[in-house]
């Protein structure tokens, strides 16, 4: 969790498009200016504008619900502290028993529904965090930065390298 809350520093999307840090984004929580469900149904409404990016595998059928009860808990004046209510996504290779299927992008792995969370999974959950969906493991991706990496130990280029990586 603390490798969690080192990537926080990473600037999110705010309510109107501008950068915001997770910080500012639980302090909007905390003040009532959005909820987990908005930001719930805000990611959903992204994902569906854009799924021609392929970029989301499944969207958990809990993550309403996860929302909803940070909601809760926050007016409770229960927080579990910086990652409470945020949604995120994990990627598609780490078990979460959801009821939707981790593939790992592998059509072998369509039908696989882990029926336990993996580790980190379960400590996302205790932190509170809204566990959004599974992202699809782009393996053309990797080829590409690969392609473009001739060395492991060199900077990526702009230019393709046809060096094989030493």
């Amino acid at each position: 969790v603390r490798f969690l809350v080192k990537m926080a520093r990473c600037k999110l999307r705010k309510i109107g498009n501008h950068p915001m840090k997770l910080k500012q984004l639980q302090q909007a929580l905390y003040l009532g200016k959005t909820s987990s469900l908005d930001l719930y149904h805000q990611s959903v409404r992204l994902h569906q504008q854009h799924q021609d990016k392929n970029a989301i595998g499944a969207i958990s059928p809990l993550a309403k619900n996860q929302a909803e009860q940070a909601d809760l808990e926050r007016k409770k004046g229960k927080s579990k502290g910086l990652l409470h209510g945020i949604p995120i996504l994990i990627k598609d290779n780490i078990m979460y028993a959801d009821g939707t299927p981790t593939t790992a992008n592998s059509y072998a792995l369509k039908d696989f529904i882990p029926k336990i969370n993996a580790p980190i999974v379960e400590a996302l959950l205790k932190a509170g965090v809204v566990v959004l969906g599974k992202l699809i493991y782009q393996s053309s991706l990797i080829l590409w930065v690969m392609r473009k990496c001739h060395r492991v130990t060199d900077r990526c280029t702009d230019k393709s390298s046809t060096q094989p990586m030493k």
